[in-house]
């Protein structure tokens, strides 16, 4: 099957629901978080716009982050110390689920994937 990939936030403003697609991002982004925290990559702002998804078949795929990486803090020591990082990658992350839940209210698919995030 050939990947192709799609912005994020088509699905969030789409008006079909299909929360088993949500599911399976939700799970992805899951795993970015991962990577985000195991890698202490900073990010200066994490949004949907931003996401791509990666669709590797009908129940695969992985997202990536196609802007906003870096440190945009005045004292940088959070790039460096693996520690601070994990904090603010954690603190970016609230960020963005508190905007999913408050851009996309009214969306039941972004509502099904913050159910599994």
């Amino acid at each position: 099957m050939a990947t192709f990939q799609e912005l994020c936030y088509h699905y969030l403003l789409s008006v079909e629901s299909n929360s088993r697609i949500a599911v399976i991002m939700a799970s992805a982004l899951m795993d970015l978080k991962r990577y985000l925290l195991k890698q202490n990559m900073i990010i200066r702002e994490l949004k949907p716009e931003n996401l791509v998804w990666c669709r590797a078949g009908e129940c695969h795929g992985r997202f990536i982050l196609v802007d906003g990486i870096g440190n945009n803090q005045f004292i940088s020591v959070a790039t460096y110390l693996k520690r601070f990082g994990r904090r603010v990658i954690n603190r970016k992350w609230a960020a963005f689920e508190r905007d999913l839940r408050e851009l996309y209210s009214g969306s039941s698919f972004a509502g099904t994937m913050l159910l599994y995030l």
